[in-house]
């Protein structure tokens, strides 16, 4: 009986969004903690550094922006992913058989 081949066309597909979503809540992650340090910092050094506080708080800020903005888009991405695995799967499929038929014929 010959194998049965049984691809998963789409496995890179989700690779990819799983790292795009671990990279997005580890920013998020850091720039909790990062939250964490400057209101500890503020609240040692009260009036002194003043404008360094309010830049890195800015800082801060845009990280986590860019974090959440991120996993947003990834979550875009996996809906879309998910309406058109079949359509991939096929289209994956067809490639692989294509070239299977070219190696055994060629």
């Amino acid at each position: 009986m010959p194998p049965v081949y049984r691809a998963d066309h789409t496995a890179h597909i989700r690779r990819r969004l799983r790292s795009m979503a671990v990279m997005c809540l580890t920013g998020a992650a850091l720039a909790g903690v990062a939250a964490g340090v400057l209101a500890l910092l503020g609240s040692l050094s009260g009036d002194r550094h003043r404008g360094l506080l309010r830049a890195a708080w800015a800082a801060d800020i845009v990280t986590f922006a860019v974090a959440l903005i991120g996993l947003l888009i990834t979550f875009v991405i996996y809906l879309i992913y998910r309406r058109r695995r079949a359509e991939l799967d096929a289209a994956g499929a067809e490639v692989y058989g294509e070239l299977r038929a070219r190696i055994h014929h060629g």
